[in-house]
């Protein structure tokens, strides 16, 4: 059941989460001292890009993540389908996203940043020109306005750029890209930031890349590995969809190998057999792969959304959502604490891989002032207080229904992630728990109250400690599950 026009409370005293670090082949949240490693972290993600990149102007005054009041509406579809990480594909570092990043925080939900818009990016046709100042004051940019975030679970450096044959002179770039933001986060940030990359699952490139990426000098290598993979339709299974073959091929990885994008959208609705039967099933892929990304939250042109989105911004969840989420109260997630000798699995030499992409001749950076002083992007981003959002948008459910009512958001201790309710949901018009939560603990406490300011202007200071936490209260004028 639904709820129109009701109040959205995430606690008062809930405060951020903790940061992701990759530790050989899997994800960890930090522990609350920042000294030592928490629990194994798995994404139960959704790719997240509303009017898809096309939407995106250069220049324009708006992204994906610019809006509070959307990003308060959505955060709250997204926590009640059980998701804990999102994935943006085209964002400007110029404008500010603190109310949505700090949304998405108190909702217990991480974000990776792609790098690249279809403005500036590293292209196929020319990488070598496209690899330029101006790019990446672009990338730097990104850097820096999210770096301080702490559930920016990490970057994409580049998305599906190596497809065919005539592709061979860009890995040497993609690496580059990844050296110089590696550098960077180094240089300007206060935490490590995994960087890595998001390949089309084309059978002859997605073991070649992936070994070209993670082998030799960790200076240039990706932090994680990312697979747009669409395998699994209709009648498919274990075998017929190729999970086998990329469990065997990704046993022995040297770094996260996750689903980047999946979820074939033949038949509709989409069942997602195969996120109990594949990517999260222990017996599956899940000690294998560190989860996926649902493609996509909201419906496009393309028939992948998980909602649909009216021209007044109000919601109606798909079937999709309810198979979905559905499918999700069934999975189990790894629990652990420590890695094991399984997870650290050394990279492969570069010298010794039979392989068609062997360029290793990495160009030069051709920012490297801007390297090593910064981009000077003023807008860096901080975590803050968001009681004062507020919202008139309504979610239905897939029968149109809505009630008035109020629910509260209830974290059990601070510092979590979200994860999914741990119940199966048959009935698509029946009400959820109030409580979406449960999983890491810890960390320091306080208060982000500082918000960014807009723009490209240059020697802007860096501060020093990351802001944690942000106080919340109760918002209103929103409709939810």
């Amino acid at each position: 059941m639904l709820f129109n026009a009701i109040a959205l409370a995430l606690l008062a005293g809930a405060q951020a989460v903790l940061p992701v670090v990759q530790i050989g082949n899997k994800f960890y949240q930090v522990d609350e001292d920042y000294n030592k490693m928490g629990k194994q972290f798995t994404i139960v993600g959704v790719d997240y890009q509303i009017g898809g990149s096309s939407s995106f102007q250069v220049n324009g005054d708006s992204d994906v993540l610019s809006n509070g009041q959307i990003c308060l509406r959505d955060a709250y579809a997204l926590q009640k389908l059980g998701a804990n990480t999102i994935r943006v594909y085209s964002v400007s570092p110029w404008l500010n996203h603190d109310e949505c990043m700090s949304i998405f925080n108190d909702a217990g939900i991480y974000v990776i940043v792609d790098l690249n818009n279809p403005y500036q990016s590293l292209t196929r046709q020319d990488p070598g020109n496209s690899y330029n100042e101006g790019y990446l004051n672009n990338v730097f940019g990104l850097v820096d306005a999210f770096k301080y975030y702490p559930n920016l679970l990490g970057f994409f450096a580049g998305n599906e750029v190596v497809n065919q044959d005539s592709d061979q002179d860009v890995p040497k770039y993609l690496r580059a890209v990844q050296r110089d933001v590696k550098q960077y986060i180094n240089l300007h940030a206060n935490r490590t930031i995994p960087v890595g990359y998001s390949a089309a699952s084309i059978e002859e490139y997605r073991y070649t890349l992936w070994n070209y990426l993670q082998c030799g000098d960790e200076a240039s290598t990706a932090d994680f590995y990312g697979l747009n993979s669409y395998e699994w339709c209709g009648n498919n299974d274990w075998e017929s969809s190729g999970y086998g073959t990329m469990k065997s091929n990704f046993g022995n990885s040297s770094i996260p190998v996750f689903f980047s994008e999946y979820g074939c959208n033949k038949p509709e609705p989409r069942e997602f057999n195969e996120v109990t039967e594949g990517l999260y099933d222990p017996q599956g892929l899940g000690n294998v792969f560190s989860g996926g990304l649902v493609y996509e939250y909201a419906e496009e042109a393309n028939q992948y959304g998980l909602v649909d989105i009216d021209d007044n911004g109000d919601v109606q969840y798909k079937q999709d959502y309810v198979n979905l989420k559905s499918k999700l109260s069934q999975i189990s997630l790894p629990n652990t604490t420590q890695p094991s000798p399984n997870n650290t699995v050394s990279p492969p030499s570069c010298s010794g891989l039979d392989t068609i992409i062997d360029d290793f001749d990495l160009p030069d950076c051709p920012a490297p002032d801007m390297l090593q002083n910064g981009g000077g992007n003023r807008n860096i981003g901080h975590l803050i207080d968001i009681s004062n959002i507020k919202n008139n948008y309504t979610i239905e459910d897939v029968a149109g229904n809505t009630q008035s009512g109020s629910v509260e958001l209830t974290y059990t201790t601070n510092w979590q992630y979200n994860v999914p309710e741990r119940k199966i949901q048959t009935d698509a018009s029946s009400s959820s728990a109030a409580s979406t939560s449960a999983a890491s603990s810890s960390s320091q406490s306080a208060s982000a109250t500082a918000a960014s300011s807009s723009g490209k202007k240059k020697n802007a200071a860096v501060p020093t400690q990351m802001p944690v936490g942000a106080a919340l209260a109760a918002m209103a004028g929103l409709a939810f599950l």
